[in-house]
């Protein structure tokens, strides 16, 4: 399970890449307004896009709180079989 985590972890690290990639380039390109340049010249709904990249933008906050909270938990737990094994010895 960890194993699927990871790799889909990279997976999304490779998507976020080249999308920001791509709307750089655009922007770099004399793109001006880039919701423009996806309409007229690559047919694709800016409405979409910017939805797209919503829900991307709200599920990697999620997955970094929920990080947050287990990082935190293990924490814990470590220091508490720290505690423990230092009352036990």
């Amino acid at each position: 399970m960890l194993e699927k985590m990871r790799n889909d972890l990279f997976l999304f690290n490779d998507i976020n890449s080249s999308l920001i990639n791509c709307l750089d380039v655009i922007s770099n390109t004399g793109g001006g307004d880039v919701s423009k340049h996806f309409d007229k010249e690559i047919n694709i709904n800016s409405k979409l896009l910017v939805s797209v990249v919503d829900l991307i933008n709200q599920r990697f906050s999620n997955a970094i709180k929920e990080s947050t909270k287990l990082i935190t938990q293990l924490e814990n737990c470590f220091q508490k079989k720290k505690t423990e094994m230092a009352y036990t010895n």
